[in-house]
C-alpha cells in the first residue's frame, strides 16, 4: 500500500471516530432534555394521585394559602385549622387531575417576563404535597382565545403559561382561575341553611323557659306568647326572625383563643331557634361594628327529643288514613305503635348524634357576620311586638 494511500485510510478513520464521538455527545445532551420535557397534549402532571395529596400551598406576593387534610377532612391551617371549602378544593384538584399541555414555548425561559414568570411579577406559586413527593409549578399570566401572545409566540387557543419546575415555559389548556393565594378564600363560610319553614318555635331570651316566645303553628300564622291588650306582633318582623338562618355564613373566622367578655352586655342577643326535627339552634350575636359593618356571631347546637308516639297519637294518624272496620283496628294499631316507637328510637339517637357533630363544627368558634346577617338576630321583644293604635271613638267605648 502506498503511503499516500494509507494517509487517506489513517484521515478517514479518524473522521469516523469524531462523528461517532460527536453523535454520542449529542445523544447525552439536547435529545435528552427534550425527551424529559412535557409533550403537547399529554397530561402535565401524568404521575399525580388527588388521592394521595396532603397539602395544598399556593403563593402569590405576600398572599399564602395553605388547606391541609387533618384526621377530620380538609382545613386552612392559617386559620386555626378551620374546615375548608371541600367543593372548592375538589374543583381545583380535579383541574389538575386532567390539566393538560397544549404547547411549549420555544426559549421562553429567556423571556420569563413576556409570559408573567419572572420573579419581579411576584407569580403565583402552587405546591401539591403527597405523602413522598411534591409537584411545584410557577404559574403566569392568562392567554385568551383571542388575545395576542408575548414575544409574538403563535400558540392557539386559551389557557395561562407557566413552569413545572425548573422547566420549560408551558402553555397549559386551563386558565386555572380557582387558584387564589387568600387563606380566607378557601374557609368553608356556609353555617346554615335552616329554611323558615322548617322553624316551629323561636325562644329570644334563649332559655328554655323564655318568657318571650315566638311560634309558627300549622296554620302558618305567627304567634307570640305573652301579648299585653294593646299589643300586637310585627309580622314582617317575625318573618325576618325566623328566616335568619336560612342563608347563614361568615365573613371571617375568629381565634378560638380570643375572650368571650364581648357575649354579656345590654346589646347582645341571645336566641334559640327550633325546627320541626327538634334541633336547637342557639345565637348569640353581638353589636354591630360601624368600621367594617360585622358582629360577633356564636353558634351552638343541641338536640331536644319529641314526645315518642302514643296509642293515641297513633290512633288518630290511622283514622285519618284510612276508615276500616274499627275490629281492625286494635292490631294494626299495635304493629304500626311498635313501629313507630322503634322508628322514633332510632330517629332520635341519629338526631342526638348530628347535634353533636354540629356543635362539635360551630361551638368552640366566634364568627364574625356581616350586619345584613346579623341583623335579624339582633331582633328584641320591642322589634317584634307593635302597640296597637286606637281612634277615639274607640277609647270612648
Amino acid at each position: 500500500m502506498s503511503n499516500r494511500a494509507l494517509f487517506i485510510l489513517v484521515l478517514v478513520l479518524a473522521l469516523l471516530v469524531a462523528l461517532v464521538a460527536l453523535r454520542q455527545r449529542s445523544e447525552n445532551t439536547a435529545p435528552l432534555a427534550e425527551d424529559s420535557a412535557p409533550i403537547p397534549g399529554e397530561l402535565a402532571f401524568p404521575e399525580l394521585d388527588v388521592n394521595a395529596i396532603t397539602r395544598v400551598e399556593i403563593s402569590s406576593g405576600e398572599e399564602q394559602a395553605a388547606v391541609e387534610r387533618g384526621p377530620e377532612g380538609w382545613v386552612v391551617a392559617s386559620h386555626y385549622n378551620y374546615p375548608a371549602d371541600f367543593n372548592k378544593l375538589a374543583d381545583l384538584l380535579r383541574a389538575f387531575t386532567d390539566l393538560k399541555v397544549s404547547q411549549v414555548v420555544p426559549d421562553g425561559i429567556g423571556y420569563l417576563d413576556e409570559f408573567g414568570l419572572a420573579e419581579a411579577d411576584d407569580p403565583m406559586r402552587l405546591t401539591l404535597v403527597e405523602t413522598d413527593k411534591s409537584y411545584n409549578l410557577l404559574v403566569g399570566e392568562i392567554k385568551s382565545s383571542s388575545g395576542s401572545s408575548p414575544m409574538g409566540f403563535s400558540g392557539f387557543g386559551f389557557g395561562r403559561y407557566a413552569r413545572i419546575g425548573d422547566g420549560p415555559v408551558l402553555l397549559l389548556d386551563n386558565a386555572l382561575n380557582a387558584l387564589n393565594a387568600n387563606s380566607e378564600s378557601w374557609l368553608d363560610k356556609e353555617l346554615l341553611s335552616v329554611q323558615a319553614s322548617s322553624i316551629v318555635e323561636v325562644r329570644l331570651a334563649g332559655e328554655e323557659q323564655a318568657k318571650d316566645i315566638l311560634r309558627m303553628p300549622s296554620s302558618g300564622q305567627y304567634e307570640m306568647e305573652n301579648l299585653a291588650e294593646d299589643e300586637e306582633l310585627d309580622t314582617s318582623a317575625a318573618s325576618r326572625l325566623a328566616g335568619a338562618l336560612s342563608n347563614l355564613r361568615f365573613s371571617r373566622i375568629e381565634s378560638p383563643k380570643s375572650n368571650n367578655d364581648w357575649t354579656t352586655g345590654d346589646e347582645v342577643r341571645t336566641i334559640e331557634f327550633m325546627d320541626h326535627e327538634g334541633f336547637v339552634y342557639r345565637t348569640v350575636c353581638g353589636p354591630v361594628d360601624t368600621a367594617d359593618s360585622t358582629c360577633l356571631l356564636s353558634l351552638s347546637v343541641r338536640f331536644e327529643e319529641t314526645p315518642a308516639p302514643t296509642r293515641e297519637t297513633v290512633m288518630a294518624t290511622l283514622i285519618q288514613q284510612e276508615n276500616e272496620q274499627a275490629d281492625a283496628y286494635e292490631q294494626r294499631l299495635e304493629q304500626a305503635l311498635n313501629q313507630r316507637i322503634e322508628e322514633h328510637t332510632k330517629q332520635m339517637a341519629e338526631r342526638q348524634e348530628r347535634a353533636v357533630d354540629l356543635n362539635g363544627r360551630f361551638a368552640p368558634w366566634t364568627f364574625r357576620i356581616t350586619s345584613w346577617n346579623g341583623e335579624p338576630l339582633r331582633l328584641s321583644r320591642a322589634d317584634l311586638v307593635k302597640t296597637i293604635e286606637t281612634t277615639p271613638d274607640e277609647e270612648e267605648e
